[in-house]
């Protein structure tokens, strides 16, 4: 095998092993809301304490995201990665006990695996195509979205035809397995071990307003996904809906959101500016917000106007990354802090939503996503100004 095709073959390995990570970086965490009858009923867990269960993998998100570049410099990129599947899989393993200490504890593990994940995996699909990274931002958000839209629309009708939350829990490791098998065979660099020895970068950058537009952009688009997938249902099935059809608007909620993630280099492009794109996105979430409050078919019109931004701002988040980092080095450091700041500040949104939720009902829950995507229009129109990059 001569050494162009060895090139091509190992990079083809390593694009289909990430991409198979990133079927299960989503689905794991999604697949509750809408199981949330059969999880109540098998733990015997209160509003809050679902909310809480919601909000843990999100908060690991961004605890996790911070340690996940240091880890790399100490054992390298690909152990760091391997770890990240370990965790993935140990976590999985926690939450198809029946044991309540075991879920809450697994969920952590599996928010620790997926946050090293979100963090170097964009990473290496750069260093990967470093010509087409846009592109290849796209593809993986897609990848990402559709790995939450299976774990919704599937979650309920597993749950009940199991009668128990264990098949809901176990589906995701046709994913993790295969890939913690595969992963050995693919080479990686140590840029994430070039961006941990440069110790005050992640400061410096924090320091930055670049650096603040994605993170607030990438934490208010995680808040609203979380949210909505985490109590959307419930709240849906108070409002007449079976739990079958409650999961399927958020799956195609989540669904809408993978052609905004294709979509959305172009409609920039069509548009000609990123201030505006911004605008649109904002607003069609607004008007996705208002048609869940009809309820009814509505409900159905608001997934579809509210899934096309939450999917292309999460695009829009990487892509600024990808373009205003110098190098795969300063997009580890900015990866690790916009998302474990972000994730941070997106972990309330569940618990906020469950307090709200038992005290008020679903329109004043419903106001903190409003509030929700205010602010994160007002990031992503931060993040559209001056073509600054990290410094």
């Amino acid at each position: 095998m001569t050494d162009s095709r060895r090139s091509t073959t190992t990079s083809a390995l390593a694009l289909c092993t990430l991409f198979l990570m990133a079927f299960a970086m989503r689905g794991p965490v999604t697949s509750v809301g809408p199981a949330a009858d059969v999880v109540l009923r098998d733990f015997g867990l209160s509003y809050q304490a679902f909310g809480v269960l919601n909000a843990l993998p999100v908060l690991a998100f961004g605890f996790f995201s911070f340690p996940a570049v240091t880890l790399s410099e100490r054992i390298g990129m690909h152990k760091t990665i391997a770890a990240a599947l370990g965790l993935l899989l140990l976590g999985t393993l926690c939450r198809v006990t029946e044991s309540m200490v075991l879920l809450f504890a697994g969920t952590v593990f599996v928010g620790a695996g997926i946050a090293f994940l979100n963090v170097l995996v964009p990473v290496l699909l750069k260093a990967q195509a470093p010509d087409k990274a846009a592109r290849a931002m796209g593809l993986y958000t897609v990848v990402v979205g559709l790995s939450g839209t299976i774990g919704t629309w599937t979650s309920a009708p597993l749950a009940h035809l199991a009668d128990s939350h264990i098949a809901v829990m176990a589906v995701w490791l046709a994913f993790i397995v295969p890939a913690l098998c595969l992963w050995p065979r693919v080479k990686t660099d140590d840029a994430a071990k070039a961006a941990a020895a440069d110790k005050g970068g992640m400061v410096r950058l924090i320091k930055t307003g670049a650096a603040w537009a994605v993170i607030l952009t990438m934490g208010m688009q995680s808040l609203t996904v979380y949210t909505t997938c985490a109590w959307l249902p419930t709240a849906l099935t108070e409002r007449g809906f079976t739990t079958s059809a409650a999961g399927l608007a958020v799956a195609f909620f989540l669904f809408c959101s993978l052609p905004g993630s294709l979509w959305l280099d172009a409609i920039i492009r069509r548009l000609g500016s990123l201030k505006r794109t911004a605008v649109l996105m904002t607003v069609m979430f607004l008007a996705g917000i208002a048609c869940w409050q009809a309820g009814g078919w509505w409900v159905w019109s608001g997934c579809f106007l509210a899934g096309i931004p939450q999917g292309g701002m999460f695009t829009f988040a990487l892509i600024v990354m990808a373009m205003k980092s110098h190098g795969p080095v300063q997009m580890a450091q900015i990866s690790a802090v916009s998302q474990g700041v972000g994730y941070l500040a997106a972990g309330l949104g569940p618990w906020i939503f469950s307090v709200l939720y038992t005290y008020s009902g679903f329109f004043a829950a419903s106001l903190s996503l409003v509030a929700a995507v205010l602010v994160w229009g007002i990031a992503a129109l931060s993040a559209s100004g001056p073509a600054r990059v990290f410094r």
